[in-house]
């Protein structure tokens, strides 16, 4: 019974992780695109939004 509401669980993360994960990769940078292009005051917003998911490296 366990086994099979954790792979009832490790699934249903993924079908929701799947769609999330797409809006993130495609989604997000069309909208910035779209709204520097109209010149819009909400481009800084999303800019700034957008770098701060950049992988950021460690100090050495």
């Amino acid at each position: 019974m366990k086994q099979r509401s954790t792979l009832f669980l490790k699934i249903a993360v993924f079908i929701i992780g799947t769609p999330v994960l797409a809006l993130c990769i495609f989604g997000l940078p069309m909208l910035a695109k779209e709204a520097a292009e109209s010149n819009s005051e909400f481009a800084y917003v999303l800019y700034g939004f957008l770098t701060s998911f950049r992988k950021k490296s460690p100090i050495l």
